[in-house]
């Protein structure tokens, strides 16, 4: 038996990244590699009290260079931390900004760093511009675990959600929204605040344009949001008036409040809102997804499900449109375009014409190669074939650190708030956040899904903890 490895994995949006992460677990797990799942600030106690441990994932900030993370990564040193850093925004930008947006998420500056062992990325887009790096040697190409998952061999995984999500709305028309800039959930930066700027100027934008031109293009970012949102609003309510015999369902992004959409679809009674689990299954259960260059459009691609694009006619884009997603077809621009083709495609049966040889180029785990999983844990496993320290975890003062912190955290909100000892989370409020949390039975029905062991999954403080096949 060979010495024990474990693998960290912190989860930045539950309903987007719980799934694949423990996707990645069970396939390390079958090569002897445990790990352990969990929020960002739970793996940061965790690796504080580690020795000769892994970790797959970005740190704690978008960009990795906040002064928190620069302190972090001084303790992946001390602690002998392997870090292998895939960033799970790490493929559609603003094409205006793709460079700029690529090297902020990408951080350069550690890639000569000894703890750095390898950074992968979604494609050849964001590669490219690294090319000729000294340091080109931990570079690999794997895609983005999370999109293995819409493959149609994983339908399997969905199926009694789906089966809910009929039983619940029947046949449904899902509605993607993307419009966090103007509807944030209040645990995220606000959109033209000192965060989004300094995360700007962290990622190196200053060395391109002015001060005051990295603050006109978050403006002008976020007035091409505003527009898209202001025009997608209206049309939607239109589109939902004239087929009051089609249902919808309507899924606000996880960094948006779901109150503003629950407010204004009230109205109407062919229309339920939902933010619950991750948007995969709820496109596997629709007949056909509306979206506007959102990444649900190309889940409903890969999971070969009828959509439509839609980009208002109007909106000064200006550079900002998504790459990679804003020419997914069929695209529609007004009202009249989009009632037409939606009832088109709900007579049509799905025909898979589309090409992925553009989306590749951004994303490398299309249907038709090796997925992204594959590849991280190839990497991960040969690694540490070669490595014999194992790796180790003092969960003693991990549980006193952790508990000390929490109550620090709890008191400083009271001071602040004598009214906050009386707030608990509601299904609500937990709307109006990122925060999400999957039931056991659901974690532990998936991981069977996955082939993994029941005997091999646990918990520990708000982690999962998964024990390796030996």
């Amino acid at each position: 038996m060979g010495k024990r490895k474990i693998v960290f994995q912190s989860v930045d949006s539950p309903r987007r990244d719980l799934e694949w992460r423990l996707y990645l677990a069970s396939k390390l797990a079958k090569r002897g590699i445990s790990s352990i799942v969990g929020p960002a600030r739970t793996i940061r106690f965790m690796q504080q009290f580690s020795k000769d441990c892994y970790y797959v994932g970005r740190l704690n900030s978008n960009t990795a260079r906040s002064k928190g993370d620069k302190e972090y990564f001084k303790r992946f040193e001390k602690n002998n931390t392997a870090l292998f850093y895939i960033h799970d925004e790490g493929g559609f930008f603003q094409s205006r900004l793709y460079k700029l947006s690529t090297r902020r998420v990408y951080p350069e500056e550690y890639f000569s760093n000894k703890a750095f062992k390898k950074v992968f990325f979604w494609g050849n887009a964001q590669a490219k511009y690294f090319d000729g790096h000294e340091h080109s040697d931990k570079f690999v190409i794997s895609g983005c675990p999370r999109f293995d998952l819409s493959r149609s061999k994983f339908s399997i995984l969905d199926k009694r959600i789906i089966k809910e999500y009929q039983d619940k709305h029947g046949d449904y028309v899902l509605i993607c929204t993307r419009f966090g800039a103007v509807n944030k959930v209040y645990d995220d930066p606000p959109f033209l605040g000192q965060r989004s700027y300094d995360i700007r100027v962290e990622g190196g934008e200053l060395d391109e344009y002015s001060n005051e031109e990295v603050i006109m293009n978050l403006f002008n970012y976020w007035k091409k949001i505003s527009q898209e949102f202001s025009q997608y609003m209206p049309v939607i309510a239109k589109l939902v008036m004239y087929n009051p015999n089609i249902k919808f369902v309507v899924r606000p992004h996880p960094a948006e409040r779901k109150s503003f959409y629950d407010d204004a679809f009230s109205l109407f009674s062919n229309v339920t809102v939902s933010k619950d689990g991750d948007v995969r299954s709820l496109i596997r259960a629709a007949k056909l997804v509306i979206h506007s260059e959102c990444s649900t459009g190309l889940e409903a691609l890969l999971s070969e499900k009828k959509s439509i694009n839609y980009k208002p006619k109007g909106v000064d884009a200006n550079g900002f449109s998504v790459a990679g997603l804003s020419k997914l077809e069929p695209i529609v621009t007004d009202f009249e375009e989009l009632n037409t083709k939606l009832h088109e495609l709900l007579k049509d049966e799905y025909r898979p014409d589309f090409s992925y040889d553009e989306i590749k180029h951004y994303l490398q785990n299309t249907p038709d190669n090796k997925e992204a999983s594959d590849v991280i844990v190839d990497t991960v496993d040969e690694y540490s074939k070669n490595i014999s320290a194992e790796s180790k975890i003092d969960m003693f003062s991990v549980y006193i650190s952790y508990y000390k912190y929490r109550i620090k955290t709890y008191l400083r909100g009271v001071k602040r708030s004598p009214s906050s000892i009386f707030m608990f989370r509601t299904k609500k409020n937990i709307g109006e956040s990122k925060y999400y949390k999957h039931s056991n039975e659901y974690i532990e029905n998936l991981w069977k899904e996955f082939g993994g062991n029941p005997k091999h999954i646990s918990y520990a403080l708000d982690t999962i903890v998964v024990n390796a096949d030996v």
